[in-house]
Parts: C-alpha cells; structure tokens; sequence
C-alpha cells in the first residue's frame, strides 16, 4: 500500500470509530435498546454487528492474504475505493447482512460492546499502520460489492463503521427515542 493509501485508510478507520463511539456514548439502557420501527436495529444491536463485523472483516484480509496473490486482477476493482469511502456510508439503500453478522438475541451491556467495538477496532488499525502485506493483489468476493481487494477490505471497514453510526444517529432523531433521565428521574 503507497503511503497515500496508507493515510486515506487510517485517517477512515479513525474516523469512524470516533463517530461510532460519539453515538453510541452516554446512552442510558432505553436509549441503548430503542428501535425506532418494528424490525430496526436498536444502538445497541448496532453496536453488537459493528464488532461482528470488526472480527470477521479481519479474519477474511487474513485468510485472503494467505492465498496466492493475484496482480491480474487489479483491473477489475480499479476505481472501487471511491466507492467504498462515498457511497458506502449513505444509507440510502439497506443492504441485508448475512446471518453470520446479524446481533445476538441478546446483548451485552453498551459499555461492554463499546468496548468491543474499540478493541477491535484498534487491532484492525494497529494492521493498517504497520502491515508491508500486498493487500492490493489478494482478492475475495463480497455478496454485494462483487470482487475487492484486501485494502478495500479495510475501507469497508471504516465506511460501514460510517454507515451504522449515522443509523445510530438516526434512531436518536426519532419522535418516540427516550429522554434521558436526570438523576432525580425527572426528564
């Protein structure tokens, strides 16, 4: 990875770590777990897939990196990357998650997830400052963005991380979302 690339993709993971964990801090527990439509993920829930996705994200650029490189295919995910860090973010279209990524029917408390979710993300970016692995000539499919890269791997990443803290935003925007209590209880 040039040092260009090595800079959009740090500068992206932090990013949307910091906007991950400003929108998910402070939540009481019927913030945390609001589902702003029947069949929405609550924050919480959110938070829950952001580290699924974290691990599982990894382990793949891992597993890709162990196979045989393949420069050939540098031209079919040309021009990718844009896509990955402008569009990926919008939630303009939902995208259905596989199932291994879905939340768990029950949660850990938000501070235990938050904290998951940093943790993992600090190893993905402790990754992406120091790895001299050829993250742009091993491939691996997507089910909806096709063929990638293992850097457009990582940009994925950071603009999921995007994508989930908006839709964390979002749930704080709603009408019914709960006010947070003061310590006397009162709103």
């Amino acid at each position: 990875m040039t040092d260009q690339e090595r800079s959009t993709l740090t500068a992206l993971l932090e990013a949307s770590a910091t906007s991950v964990q400003a929108a998910a801090a402070d939540l009481s527990e019927s913030q945390a777990n609001f589902r702003p439509t029947e069949g929405a993920w609550s924050p919480l829930e959110v938070l829950e897939h952001l580290v699924l996705i974290e691990h599982g994200i990894f382990q793949g650029v891992g597993q890709l990196l162990e196979m045989p490189a393949q420069p050939e295919l540098k031209a079919e995910v040309a021009g990718k990357d844009e896509t990955l860090i402008n569009l990926v973010p919008l939630r303009r279209r939902r995208a259905p998650s596989p199932e291994m990524f879905l939340p768990p029917a029950v949660c850990r408390p938000l501070p235990e997830a938050l904290a998951a979710f940093e943790h993992a993300r600090s190893i993905t970016l402790d990754f992406a400052r120091t790895t001299q692995a050829d993250l742009r000539s091993h491939f691996k499919e997507h089910f909806a963005l096709k063929l990638m890269d293992g850097y457009q791997w990582l940009l994925l990443l950071g603009s999921h991380a995007q994508r989930h803290a908006a839709q964390i935003r979002e749930a704080q925007e709603h009408p019914d979302y709960p006010a947070r209590a003061t310590s006397s209880g009162l709103p």
